[in-house]
């Protein structure tokens, strides 16, 4: 029983209309007053595509408040459309399972999110969180990407001091932009104490030996996964989620 967010919307114009001109307004507001802080640690919603940004956040926050959920994935958009894959049907539809996910989401977005209701009413056994890309993708630095990670695990922890994280690695990326992943990356097991915070390292899953990108597991675009690609990355994180619920794993779908 995964709960997904494919196309979100309010049936009530002016009601939405009053909510985005809020966000934005506050969106100014913690802008200025935390001028003296990285971006990547200062809660703050999305402007751009903000109607929908803002239906997405609204429906996740009305489905924390039913409560009842197992599994919550976080991220931005490689978490957000995983659930369109046959492998988060596989994986998590039949759990009580909560996408977090986000398209253009970084982590300053994330703590804003989190901080706004969308794991009020719930207690998650697990959460699965992979962020950072977008930070590295809009120049923010890879110490900056960092404290933002570490900025959402203490948030975590602070909302929900029960629950397991699996800290996934900021996947492999192409060109230039790797050096600043793997900067990022070589930083995170450091965030993890091996109990409430347990560390995945995805590099292996999808670099080939030489360091090039097992392009089968991308889209074309060699940011975003493919039906292979989510297959490979639930697969490596499926032993960890099924221990946090007491269940024996999955096998992966590749192997049925």
């Amino acid at each position: 029983m995964s709960i997904c967010f494919a196309r979100p919307g309010s049936k009530n114009p002016a009601m939405k209309k009053t909510t985005r001109t809020a966000l934005l307004a506050l969106a100014a507001f913690a802008g200025a007053a935390f001028a003296q802080q990285p971006a990547s640690i200062t809660p703050a919603p999305r402007t751009e595509q903000e109607e929908k940004w803002v239906s997405n956040h609204e429906a996740r926050v009305a489905a924390a408040k039913k409560g009842d959920i197992d599994v919550i994935l976080i991220g931005d958009s490689i978490t957000h459309y995983s659930e369109r894959s046959q492998a988060f049907k596989h994986h998590f539809g039949a759990r009580k399972a909560l996408n977090l996910g986000q398209g253009g989401d970084r982590t300053q977005n994330v703590l804003w999110r989190l901080q706004h209701g969308e794991v009020e009413g719930i207690h998650p056994k697990v959460a699965m969180l992979m962020i950072g890309t977008n930070n590295l993708g809009r120049s923010e630095s890879p110490e900056d990407t960092v404290l933002g990670i570490k900025a959402i695990l203490a948030e975590l922890k602070q909302r929900q001091p029960n629950t397991q994280v699996v800290l996934c690695s900021i996947l492999p990326r192409a060109g230039a932009m790797m050096a600043s992943v793997d900067k990022v990356n070589a930083q995170l097991p450091a965030l993890a104490d091996g109990k409430q915070v347990i560390h995945v390292d995805l590099k292996e899953v999808f670099l080939n030996p030489e360091g090039s990108l097992k392009t089968l597991l991308y889209h074309t675009d060699n940011l975003h996964l493919s039906a292979a690609g989510y297959r490979a990355w639930f697969a490596k994180t499926e032993p960890l989620i099924a221990a946090a619920l007491g269940e024996a794993p999955l096998a992966s779908t590749a192997q049925k």
